[in-house]
Formats: C-alpha cells, sequence, structure tokens
C-alpha cells in the first residue's frame, strides 16, 4: 500500500521535482520564517519538543553536525544563556554547528538552531555571534513559524513538493524523510520572502533585547547586519544562502544601529573560550577562513592544536607546557598527553579541574581515556557516569561511555550507550536492538533496569 501511494504521490508530481530539486535542500529543511502582522498559531497546537528532536536527529544522522564535545558545550552555553532572557528559558532548545562554509544560521519549527561553521568563523566577536543566535531564538519565541503554517495551510503544491521530498529521502532514511514531511508547510517559507522582511524586523528587535539582557554587546548584532550590507569585506563574499534567508535592507540595519545605540557604551569583557573554540572549529574543519581580532594566545592555542591534528603532540605539548592553562589548553596538552601514552601526566593535569567542574563531560573524557590506560576502569566508570545524558550529548562520549562501561564489566550500559547514540542519529531500530539487548544482561540494578526501560519506550515513541 505504501508503494503505491508513493508511486502516485511521485507521478503526480513528477513535472515538479526539477524545481523541487533546485530549492529543497533534502538533508533538512531549513525553515524561514513568516510575517508577525499574521494571527499567532496556539503553542498548545505545537509538539515543542518532539519537533526541535526530530529534525536535531536527521541532521545528526547525516553525519553534518560538528560533534566535538568541547564545541558543543560552549555553543550551548551561548545559546542558554541567551535563551534565559526569553519565557522560553523553561522549553528544549537545541544548538547545533554545522560543517558548511556558507555564512548562515537558521531556526527550524521546535526550538532547533543551528549555527553554519562558516558563519562563526566570520564573526568577529563572542557578541556577534551571539546576535546572530539572538536573532534566530526570538523566529521561535515570536512564533514565527507557527504563523507561517497558519498561513500556509491549503497550499497544494508546496505541500505536494515536501511531501515528495520526504518520501526520496525516506526511502534512504525513514527517519529523516519523516522530519521533512513534517515539516511541509514550514519549508514554502523558504520562497516566501514578502512575508519574512516584517518578521526579520520583528526578530532583530527582540533578539537585541535578548541580547542585552545577557549582557552581551548590543553593538555586536549591529555590526554584523553592517558587514554584510556594505559588501566590502571578503570574508562575507559568500553570504548568498544568509541573504536569501534572512532578507537584508538598509532601512533594517539602520534601525538596529539606532536602538543598539541607545544603549551606550559597552562596559563588558568577553570571554577568551570564544576566540579559543574559533581557532579549534577552523582547524578542525579545515577551513581556509583567515580569522581577524585574534588575540596571541588564541594564536598559539591555534598552532598547537594544528600540530596535535597533524599528530606531532611532542610539539603541541612543548607549545602549550608554559601557557597559562586555560580551560582549552588544557584540554588540548591534556590530548597530547594521551597520544603520548603519558597518563599519569593527564591525572596530574586535569585533577584541580575536575574538582572545578566535576560533571563536565567534555573534561571527563580525556581523563577517563587516561585512567584507561592506567587500568584503572572501575575509577574510569564513576568518572563517566557522573555525566548525566542529554539530547546533545556527544555521539565520541557516547562511544566512549561504552568502552569504558564494557571494560568495567557492564554490559548492559555498554549495550545502553550503544543504544542512546542510536537514538541520537534517529536510529531507532538498530537502538531497540541494543535495548533488547541489554534488558537480558545479568545482574542489571534496578535504576539500570529502569534507564533501559525508559530508553525503549522513547525509541519506539519515535519509531513509529
Amino acid at each position: 500500500m505504501f508503494v503505491k501511494i508513493k508511486t502516485l504521490l511521485l507521478s503526480a508530481a513528477l513535472g515538479l521535482l526539477p524545481i523541487v530539486h533546485a530549492e529543497l535542500n533534502l538533508e533538512i529543511p531549513e525553515t524561514i520564517l513568516s510575517s508577525p502582522s499574521m494571527a499567532p498559531a496556539s503553542s498548545a497546537s505545537v509538539n515543542f519538543s518532539s519537533a526541535g528532536l526530530r529534525r536535531l536527529r536527521a541532521l545528526r544522522n547525516r553525519g553534518r553536525v560538528v560533534e566535538d564535545p568541547e564545541l558543543n558545550a560552549w555553543i550551548r552555553g551561548l545559546g542558554v544563556r541567551l535563551l534565559a532572557q526569553t519565557e522560553y528559558k523553561g522549553r528544549p532548545f537545541y544548538f547545533a554547528i554545522v560543517r558548511d562554509e556558507q555564512v548562515n544560521a537558521y531556526a527550524t519549527q521546535g526550538g532547533l538552531i543551528v549555527i553554519n561553521s562558516g558563519l562563526i568563523l566570520r564573526s568577529s566577536s563572542e557578541s556577534e555571534l551571539a546576535g546572530v543566535m539572538a536573532h534566530e531564538i526570538a523566529h521561535v519565541t515570536q512564533q514565527h513559524i507557527e504563523r507561517m503554517i497558519a498561513r500556509s495551510k491549503g497550499n497544494a503544491y508546496s505541500n505536494t513538493a515536501a511531501v515528495v521530498a520526504g518520501l526520496l529521502v525516506g526511502s534512504q532514511n525513514p527517519e529523516a524523510g519523516q522530519a521533512i514531511v513534517s515539516s511541509a508547510l514550514a519549508i514554502d517559507a523558504h520562497n516566501s520572502l514578502k512575508f519574512s522582511r516584517s518578521a526579520e524586523t520583528e526578530a532583530d528587535r527582540e533578539g537585541l533585547r535578548i541580547l542585552v539582557n545577557a549582557k552581551f554587546n548590543p553593538k555586536g548584532m549591529a555590526d554584523f547586519l553592517g558587514k554584510l550590507d556594505d559588501g566590502v569585506d571578503s570574508n562575507y563574499a559568500d553570504i548568498g544562502q544568509y541573504l536569501t534567508s534572512h532578507p537584508l535592507s538598509a532601512q533594517r540595519v539602520s534601525d538596529v544601529s539606532q536602538r543598539a545605540a541607545r544603549y551606550g557604551v559597552f562596559r563588558g569583557k568577553s570571554n577568551p573560550s570564544y576566540d579559543y573554540m574559533r581557532q579549534k572549529l577552523r582547524v578542525l574543519t579545515r577551513s581556509p577562513a583567515a580569522l581577524d581580532n585574534t588575540p596571541p594566545y588564541a594564536t598559539r592555542y591555534a598552532k598547537a592544536y594544528q600540530l596535535y591534528q597533524q599528530g606531532n603532540s611532542a610539539a603541541t605539548v612543548q607549545q602549550l607546557k608554559s601557557g597559562t592553562q586555560q580551560f582549552s589548553e588544557a584540554m588540548l596538552l591534556a590530548r597530547a598527553y594521551l597520544q603520548l601514552n603519558q597518563h599519569q601526566q593527564v591525572v596530574q593535569l586535569l585533577q584541580p579541574l575536575l574538582t572545578r567542574y566535576p560533571a563536565e563531560g567534555s573534561l571527563i573524557m580525556p581523563m577517563a581515556e587516561a585512567l584507561v590506560g592506567l587500568k584503572q576502569y572501575e575509577r574510569a566508570w564513576q568518572l563517566m557516569s557522573r555525566v548525566r545524558l542529554v539530547e546533545q550529548t556527544s555521539l565520541d562520549f557516547l562511544a566512549l561511555r561504552q568502552e569504558v562501561a564494557r571494560l568495567s564489566g557492564r554490559l548492559g550500559q555498554a549495550y545502553l550507550s550503544v543504544a542512546e547514540r542510536n537514538i541520537r542519529i534517529a536510529e531507532y531500530k538498530h537502538a531497540l536492538t541494543q535495548l533488547n539487548l541489554a534488558s537480558r544482561t545479568p545482574k542489571l540494578t534496578p535504576l539500570e533496569g529502569q534507564r533501559i526501560q525508559q530508553a525503549i519506550y522513547r525509541a519506539k515513541r519515535f519509531k513509529k
């Protein structure tokens, strides 16, 4: 029956397929936004959590998300800081960096905020980046997506095109296809710029309020828009995708600049983590981008990280050993020591940081690897189990969790770790296979059994 329906739909829309192929990103729908003058849909009609989860998992399934634990913790930290200034702070938002040189960011229904690596690398300050993120958060909190859906109902062309696209993707990845079909109405906004202009203005104003209340420099948003508008900076030459989805005008730039100026001179300071993480992202993604406004400590870190990526750990240690030992530098130094099998050095280096950040996953990972190297498997597991698993837990962390659980004799936890990874990339069938094995593992504690059953429930819920 499904094959027959699929054939009919494909046949009915066959003449539209060239247009769909040209306009639609089959990897993940980029939800662009509608006019704030439209009546908002009821928030009760939106399954906020489910919509965001499906889109995030489809994105991770395609391998586009940067899974580095330190980068993930940093971008989520920025997002949570901004989100705390909205009425949506209790809702599940997701912040992801994707490998894409295009200067772009977008929001989807369900609170997924996607930031391209190219946008981060071409920003010049933490406040510029935060300004873009605040703008995207505002699109969600102002219900622009729901308004667009209410407006777009009944558009037979856009619905058919999106369903066809979803079926095409679904033939290779059912979960990703389902994510696209569920976003059918939202996709049409990609071509509805006449609605999005006023939504962009509203998102600018609300985003600026969020930015200021989160203690960022309001000038950051104005500076970023100004660079896009003047077209002089060569770093912003590749901005077609951003301007297509975020229409820009001189009036809009002027409005943001004037409103930002009303807040006066900014007295705060930028967090050094911005400089470190931008350099790490550049090396990790092998981007050719030349970064401006780079302080000496970040340049030094970038050289050390490049040496590490090349496998020259001894040179990495020499580059960092006499440094200030900021968090990111200590993390990189620990990684270099691990490559050199100097496990005790890692323990000595990271123990003071663990006292300050006892449940930070990106810090616990190299410490646990060092303990495994010292054959202290039980101690490594006790460290790993401190970290509460959340939706955006790094896939690398879950892989290490599986190995440490196995080495410490916790087969049920090893199966559970594999299943949790599969759930996060929308591979629910494989997750259920691992969870069934986990549930049959002998000597499970009541808490372990409960967590396995909860994971089974989550996998079955989204598999439908």
